[in-house]
């Protein structure tokens, strides 16, 4: 992401930070127990939200309206492949570091 830069500031006496990407501004703000418990109601009602946990490394892909979390891994790489505008493929790729191992 070019342009992108963040900023915590207080609102409504919760910790908000405020992002910048390419110089529009977002406000993220941290899941309460409260937006956790509505979350679940809304998965049950098969409402259309979804909340992503800001403290947790990973990756997400929204596609035609349905996220998929991408996990970390130790070492190696993932490219996104696009096609039509829309996000095709993830390639996982993972190296091994040769330590003097008979096999791998």
């Amino acid at each position: 992401m070019s342009g992108y830069k963040k900023q915590l500031m207080q609102l409504d006496d919760d910790i908000e930070e405020l992002v910048y990407i390419d110089g529009e501004p977002f406000v993220v703000r941290r899941a309460t127990e409260t937006d956790l418990a509505n979350h679940e109601n809304d998965i049950q009602n098969n409402q259309d939200n979804s909340l992503v946990d800001l403290t947790e490394n990973a990756m997400y892909v929204v596609r035609e309206n349905q996220i998929t979390k991408v996990t970390p891994k130790a070492y190696g790489t993932d490219e996104v492949i696009w096609k039509d505008g829309k996000v095709h493929d993830v390639i996982r790729s993972q190296r091994e570091r040769l330590n003097g191992q008979e096999v791998i």
